[in-house]
């Protein structure tokens, strides 16, 4: 349910920004960006114009995953993995003081 929920906030993302990037229109330009991305060139069904917007959302989804993707609450992923390591770290130190603390009291008694 997170991922779906992640995926959907990307794809909003991408629409944003997708808005304001140019990509070419010569169809032989956009073939060469989606094979240099490694996406089909064409799916089933699809016209000149579907493709180059299908170029302009991968080209913006990348954008967002280098700048790092945002989640539900508005944090980056790379923020949040930052922050759960150093609540990790520190959880550890925690352990290990009560650790001592506790074998400490258990050699009094």
């Amino acid at each position: 349910e997170r991922t779906a929920h992640a995926e959907l906030l990307l794809e909003l993302e991408a629409k944003k920004v997708a808005a304001t990037l140019d990509v070419p229109t010569l169809s032989h330009q956009v073939r060469d960006n989606l094979r240099s991305i490694g996406e089909p060139v064409r799916l089933f069904g699809e016209n000149n114009a579907n493709v180059r917007d299908r170029l302009r959302l991968c080209l913006a989804k990348i954008e967002i995953r280098k700048r790092g993707a945002v989640s539900g609450d508005g944090v980056a992923e790379s923020e949040r993995d930052e922050k759960e390591e150093k609540l990790t770290k520190e959880d550890d130190e925690a352990v290990e003081t009560k650790y001592t603390y506790a074998t400490e009291e258990l050699v009094k008694a």
